[in-house]
């Protein structure tokens, strides 16, 4: 009876402390501070944030005002501050060690080279002799002997920061080094002073223990345990985090296993998931919508669980996610991925609507439905790829850009190793992840008219080298062999003469209406790459009249209120290769 009045006693403090982390979160930067500093319990707050979600905080805040905050953190927060800001790949960065080093040493001096001195000996031997040259002088020795730019805190172990080749002082970026020298010499001998102040041998030791170190295998170690520290977090190393990329059918995903949006969190030796990725959510795609529908009692491990996708992710891209953007960016991608994912599972049959989108969730882990998702999108990839190695444009060694600005820009987008959809900043961005079947469907008919343009024109076998002036693309092609033909001038891309050019434009526009290129003109182009290509008349019409007739409005738009004879040439030849 005792043990579950103090858990449920437990379980009441630890939700006390979710609400106001949740809270803390919604914050501004200064009154999230301040609300951490004024709580009743400070330190019991601090403690119990989960680690990422205290290491966004404290660039949300700002490392230097967030000293206070450090001072009360754990020993793992510590930790996960240096894993996450320290490295640089599978090396420490020290200048950036010197940094986070920096700041942890004003949070707490003397509880900072404890922790350094018990549990982090091997990191910070390692920080020592990458920095600094040590000799000890022996009993007959004199201090005069030693360079001059040694110095000693015990008159026994003299230690000396090594200059920076001149040549690299003299290269870009020197200035900067020599100023992060300065500063871990500083911070070195502020530590050192630190550790001799509480126990002098015990600086001597760390000193000495200095000289024995075999760099490449204590940074080997510590990266390995850093690998597994971050891996409990779903920091997967990349060549794992990978995996999160691999395709999988609707047709082969399976429903969850137990139990495992349900069971208990609180009160239980299981951390709490960091809050800090479902605050981005903005509701602009199916999945942000849908976690308003779902079954709260799963909510928190639904958390966990996205969490860690978006930890996964961030991995596999080798993201250095270290400011609030960066994160943002992950968790969109995500949300993109799983909703194009439900969508799928959901089918074409209805609308998926939040409330289906709640069940799909509850029904599958979310990292199948990201690999649905990555399936939509790899299925895209393939079929452009498959594509562009056995293209008329590949083979005529045309660059992509042949096919205009948005065609290019779709194709570019679908031949990344992880494709994406070419937004065109609809909604304030180039590229962004696909995150729904419409976007999928839509690229994917633009595609096949990308497809059927390039089999068109290879029936056509335009001389290439008779290209000698103007700006060639597929419509610049396409109109001046037509021209050329009604023209009765030679089947080639050479530029029409401007006295020859002006009938042709003048009947172009010479429909009833003014401006405006009649039907029979636009059924006439149609009819002359039936002739040209001996494909069915019918059958470009159904692939590609869209594209014809987005071509013949264009050239409206642009020149349907232009006299033939004020045409200037010099603006004509995005269009028509002309002299």
């Amino acid at each position: 009876m005792t043990n579950e009045y103090k858990l449920a006693n437990q379980i009441k403090k630890e939700k006390q402390l979710a609400a106001i982390r949740q809270d803390v979160m919604e914050l501004q930067s200064e009154q999230a501070l301040d609300a951490i500093l004024g709580s009743p319990m400070p330190a019991s707050l601090v403690q119990s944030f989960p680690e990422q979600d205290l290491h966004f905080l404290m660039h949300k805040i700002g490392p230097a005002d967030f000293l206070p905050v450090l001072a009360m953190a754990s020993f793992d927060q510590w930790e996960y501050l240096l894993d996450v800001e320290a490295w640089e790949g599978d090396r420490t960065d020290l200048p950036l060690v010197t940094k986070n080093l920096g700041l942890l040493y004003k949070a707490d001096p003397q509880r900072l080279v404890r922790w350094m001195i018990r549990d982090k000996t091997e990191f910070f031997e390692h920080y020592l002799f990458k920095n600094l040259e040590l000799r000890i002088r022996e009993h007959d020795e004199d201090p005069a002997d030693f360079p001059d730019d040694f110095q000693a805190i015990d008159d026994v172990f003299y230690v000396r920061f090594p200059e920076i080749p001149k040549g690299l002082l003299e290269k870009e970026g020197g200035a900067e080094l020599q100023k992060a020298k300065e500063i871990a010499e500083e911070l070195i001998m502020n530590m050192l002073n630190t550790v001799a102040d509480m126990d002098l041998s015990v600086y001597q030791g760390v000193l000495l223990e200095t000289q024995s170190v075999i760099p490449s295998e204590i940074e080997e170690e510590q990266f390995r345990l850093k690998t597994v520290r971050l891996a409990e977090k779903g920091f997967l190393p990349p060549h794992e985090a990978m995996g999160i990329y691999q395709p999988q059918e609707p047709g082969a995903i399976v429903p969850r296993k137990g139990h495992d949006l349900t069971k208990p969190l609180f009160g239980t030796d299981y951390p709490l998931p960091p809050l800090y990725h479902s605050s981005m959510m903005m509701d602009d795609t199916l999945f942000e919508k849908s976690i308003g529908s779902v079954d709260p009692d799963m909510l928190l491990n639904l958390q966990a669980e996205f969490a860690s996708l978006v930890n996964r992710i961030t991995s596999a891209d080798r993201r250095v996610v270290r400011e609030k953007q960066d994160l943002e960016q992950v968790v969109q991608k995500g949300c993109a991925y799983l909703s194009l994912g439900m969508e799928i599972i959901h089918g074409e049959a209805s609308v998926c609507t939040p409330a289906d989108g709640a069940a799909i969730i509850a029904r599958y882990r979310l990292e199948d439905l990201f690999r649905t998702g990555s399936w939509a999108g790899m299925t895209l990839n393939t079929k452009a790829r498959q594509w562009h190695e056995n293209s008329w444009l590949v083979e005529s060694k045309l660059p992509l850009s042949f096919f205009d600005e948005e065609w290019l820009g779709l194709v570019g987008g679908l031949l990344l190793d992880r494709p994406l959809y070419f937004d065109n900043y609809r909604t304030g961005v180039l590229y962004r992840a696909f995150s729904s079947v419409s976007e999928i469907r839509e690229s994917d008919e633009n595609l096949d008219r990308i497809i059927g343009m390039d089999r068109l024109i290879s029936r056509l076998n335009p001389d290439l080298t008779s290209f000698v002036k103007g700006v060639l693309t597929f419509k610049s092609l396409l109109l001046t062999l037509w021209a050329r033909n009604r023209l009765g001038l030679s089947f080639s891309l050479a530029p029409i003469e401007l006295t020859a050019f002006v009938p042709f434009f003048t009947e172009l526009f010479s429909g009833e209406e003014r401006g405006i290129i009649d039907g029979f003109k636009r059924e006439d182009f149609i009819l002359w790459l039936s002739q040209e290509t001996g494909m069915d008349h019918n059958d470009i019409a159904a692939k590609l009249g869209r594209v014809f007739k987005d071509l013949f409005d264009w050239l409206e738009d642009e020149y349907g209120a232009v006299s033939p004879q004020a045409l200037d040439p010099r603006f004509v030849t995005s269009f028509f290769l002309k002299e």
